[in-house]
């Protein structure tokens, strides 16, 4: 996750909440995803039982994504005594943190995540910080796509996790296409699952203008999305859902200004993924 323009105080000097991601109003648009995110659940496949003993190598675009992402299911591996491998992208350094330096501001996302890693039980040496330069993604897919092609023949894991396309985050984006184009070139046999960070967001979604036409249009997709266009799977999380919840405690300076966001879609009975290949048409 990195929170790019984040939730503005209103005159009153609170921050707007409602779940539906940075700046958005309580409304249709918060109704709607609710009833999408219970469509997406019942029509998922349930991985609890067959994901456990499966190994995985988890794509970050920052640090912290791999705990809102894949937290839970990272555990339950763990427990099984499956390899879970964390390759964190970018340096997290462009977060807006007015009293921190940049360097200092890496510092501290970088302990973070090896905390956070460390309590996920995974052994420090599957922790790869990849040191890309935070917000510059887009600009690098190339690069990414030959070092993660290298990285998934080398490692050969069972499940590869990336994160979403549908995010308005740039980096996301940009670590999604790399991954595609790396599986191809790989040839990987992996099984490949994406994860949603800001999915329910509005403006991950969204379409220009705000008309009621348009409006119409953008919730439309979204079903669309729910009810045809994507392939759900689910693992529960009972067992690990409040440990869960003290590892995304560990990254309070990321969620502080979209804290009720994240523990709305990111603290469920189960953590939700996209089922997807490089021969998927379509977002996920």
């Amino acid at each position: 996750m990195e929170e790019l323009s984040g939730p503005r105080p209103a005159k009153n000097g609170k921050v707007p909440v409602s779940g539906a991601g940075p700046t958005e109003p309580v409304g249709v648009w918060t109704r709607a995803t609710d009833v999408c995110y219970r469509v997406l659940v019942a029509r998922a496949r349930d991985l609890t039982l067959s994901t456990g003993g499966r190994s995985a190598l988890v794509l970050a675009p920052h640090p912290d994504d791999e705990t809102f992402g894949c937290a839970a299911t990272i555990l339950r591996k763990r427990a099984a005594g499956a390899q879970v491998s964390i390759f964190v992208v970018s340096d997290g350094g462009a977060f807006n943190v007015e009293e921190m330096s940049r360097d200092e501001l890496v510092a501290a996302r970088e302990d973070n995540v090896r905390e956070a890693t460390r309590r996920l039980g995974v052994p420090s040496d599957d922790l790869h910080l990849l040191g890309y330069p935070d917000l510059k993604l887009r600009e690098l897919v190339d690069s990414m796509t030959s070092r993660f092609a290298a990285i998934f023949k080398e490692l050969d894991p069972d499940e590869i996790y990336i994160p979403s396309s549908i995010d308005f985050h740039p980096d996301h984006v940009a670590v999604h296409t790399a991954s595609l184009r790396a599986v191809e070139r790989s040839v990987s046999h992996a099984s490949l699952y994406t994860y949603p960070v800001w999915f329910w967001s509005r403006k991950s979604w969204s379409v220009s203008g705000e008309s009621t036409l348009r409006r119409k249009l953008l919730l439309s997709r979204v079903f669309v999305a729910a009810i045809r266009g994507l392939r759900p799977v689910k693992v529960r999380t009972e067992g690990h859902l409040e440990t869960k919840r003290e590892l995304m405690d560990i990254y309070g300076l990321e969620l502080e200004p979209d804290y009720d966001f994240f523990e709305k879609w990111h603290l469920r009975d189960e953590e939700l993924f996209f089922a997807t290949s490089t021969h998927t048409r379509g977002r996920t």
